[in-house]
């Protein structure tokens, strides 16, 4: 089985990106299975979403990425047809508004059950979301669901956002050996639920 494991570099003049730092500590191989990780860039023009599917076929893509108010662990059960942030991305770009994909539907529904996954899991630090925000990384979740819709592929595919780590300033987030866990088991869980196996 093909499982690819995402993460963004940091942005926002940060020094770390949770998702990166949890994705770079995630084991190669999980229950048998090769684990390819890939650093995608913060930046809109991100053609990466799509060259992800260029190599092989990819039976399960797990996007992860950090999500500054956040206190939780959250899958993202939704993707939406918008850009908009306060913030730039890592080349100075802003957007206010306009389209991920100019003739794309207005959000697209991850193709994992979540609601299951996340019933099964029964984690306190883990949630159901359904606003993956609409600044890069719900662009790079919608096109990889766009992706998977249009060439009609049978790949698996959802968002895992993760908090800030704690820090002396920062009491509120996550400790690198929970995010790892909890990612762990919510791989675990899709694997099983999805009947990857």
């Amino acid at each position: 089985m093909n499982i690819i494991l995402t993460a963004f570099e940091p942005f926002d003049d940060r020094d770390t990106n949770a998702s990166l730092e949890v994705v770079n500590a995630f084991p190669d191989f999980f229950e048998g299975h090769h684990i390819k990780k890939v650093v995608l860039p913060v930046i809109y023009e991100n053609f990466a979403c799509e060259e992800l599917f260029n190599d092989i076929d990819i039976d399960l893509l797990i996007l992860c990425g950090e999500a500054a108010n956040r206190e939780k662990i959250a899958l993202e059960v939704v993707s939406v047809n918008m850009m908009y942030a306060s913030i730039p991305d890592n080349f100075g770009i802003y957007k206010n508004g306009g389209k991920v994909v100019s003739d794309g539907p207005d959000a697209y529904l991850t193709n994992i059950d979540l609601l299951e996954v996340n019933k099964q899991l029964n984690l306190s630090n883990v949630y159901l979301s359904f606003s993956a925000g609409t600044f890069i990384c719900n662009l790079c979740y919608y096109k990889s669901l766009h992706t998977i819709k249009i060439e009609n592929r049978d790949t698996l595919c959802c968002f895992v956002h993760f908090p800030l780590f704690k820090t002396n300033k920062l009491q509120e987030g996550i400790e690198l050996k929970d995010g790892l866990s909890s990612l762990k088991a919510i791989i675990h869980q899709i694997i099983y639920s999805s009947k990857l196996v």
